[in-house]
Formats: structure tokens, sequence, C-alpha cells
């Protein structure tokens, strides 16, 4: 049996991913199986199990990561008369992101993070940050 593939994908806003988790769930159930069972168990992530004799085996997890692309060129588009913009750092700076997020396109193996910290312990840490603020 194929290992289980987890497939992520990023969209730049809460509405986007509430609209590609619903495609995805409408398209993967479209024609109803025996074989597999469908579980969208997180508002982000949607699991493909295999039916086996006795037990369900996970095969493929989809999962919708929101990442906002947030530049406001506002400041830009309020400025009036000759102006000659020098944009040059901005520009690389946004270059060198879209390096980084080409060189993670595709398929491949992905170790557990250097820290060792998963993500649930990620979103506890966050969660109990505020809750330590209003205490003090």
């Amino acid at each position: 049996m194929p290992k289980s593939l987890t497939i992520l994908l990023t969209v730049s806003s809460i509405p986007a991913r509430d609209k590609l988790i619903k495609q995805l769930y409408t398209n993967i159930t479209k024609e109803p199986s025996t074989v597999f069972t469908v579980l969208k168990d997180q508002v982000n992530r949607i699991r493909i199990y295999h039916n086996a004799q006795f037990t369900k085996v996970l095969i493929r997890t989809y999962l919708v990561i929101v990442l906002p692309v947030l530049i406001d060129l506002n400041p830009l588009r309020q400025i009036s008369g000759h102006v000659d913009f020098h944009l040059e750092e901005t520009i690389q700076e946004l270059e060198t992101l879209t390096t980084k997020l080409r060189s993670l396109q595709g398929r491949r193996f992905v170790k557990e993070n250097q820290s060792g910290k998963t993500l649930q312990q990620l979103v506890e840490c966050l969660c109990e940050a505020p809750r330590e603020n209003r205490a003090g």
C-alpha cells in the first residue's frame, strides 16, 4: 500500500481557503465510494482513507494554508507631482521571497522541523501568550 501523501496548497486569504476546501471536497465526493472515506476534519484539511478490511488507512491529506500577501500601494499612489520612484529594495525583497517559494514548489519528503516543535505546539504557544499578557 502506498504511503500517505500530503498535498499542501496555499492561498492568500481565508475566503479563498474556504472556497478551495469546498471545491476540493465537492470534487472528491462527487461520486459515492465504499472503497474510500473522505473526512473534512478541520477548516483547512481534508483526509482520504482507504477502507481496508478491518481498518481505514490514510492515503492522502489535502491541507490549505493561508499565506497572506499584503502589499499596500496606497502610500505610493498618494504621491502627486513629478516623482522619481526608487523601489529596487522592495522589488528585490519580493523577488527573494518569490525565489524561496519557487524552491519549495513540487513533491518532496519533508523532515520534521529542526526545533522539534509541531504545528500544534506552536498554536498552543500562540494561544497562551495573550492570556499571560492579560493577567499582568
